[in-house]
């Protein structure tokens, strides 16, 4: 995969790592983080440091932590989990205290210039307006009802 950050950009994604397990519980337990989630239910803190673990250890899977490059302040989590080769699910969330400062916007094109060979994959359930402007925005295709693609660009 490409790496490196595009300078246009005011965000960068970030590794996650083990001490990243804390924050991103919090995020995860936030109701609106939950309120569109595949699974809705907050995960039981055994429950998530189980799943935290394997993401980061992962050799396939990718989680990221965005971060603002001039102030190094951690706002969301980005991941892309692998589907089948050269094709991820990626799935976008921003913490509370950041919602509508248009990161997952500028996260979503930064991903389409550090990732344009991947076929990308956004479920995007009934009702969550915000992400469907948002991928559509990014130039996701919508394929089915809660299915969006980005192909190779």
């Amino acid at each position: 995969m490409e790496e490196g950050n595009c300078i246009e950009h005011s965000y960068v994604l970030v590794p996650a790592t083990i001490s990243d397990i804390n924050v991103v519980h919090e995020w995860q337990s936030q109701p609106h983080t939950r309120r569109y989630a595949i699974n809705p239910q907050v995960p039981t803190w055994d429950e998530h440091a189980s799943w935290f673990s394997k993401k980061i250890k992962s050799k396939k899977d990718y989680i990221y932590i965005i971060k603002n490059k001039y102030d190094d302040n951690a706002c969301g989590v980005f991941r892309m989990d692998y589907s089948k080769p050269n094709e991820y699910i990626v799935s976008i969330y921003i913490a509370a205290e950041h919602l509508g400062a248009g990161i997952a916007t500028s996260v979503l094109d930064l991903v389409n210039h550090k990732f344009p060979k991947m076929r990308l994959k956004a479920t995007i359930l009934s009702g969550n307006s915000a992400s469907l402007r948002l991928f559509t925005k990014a130039g996701y295709q919508q394929v089915a009802p809660d299915t969006f693609i980005r192909e190779p660009l």
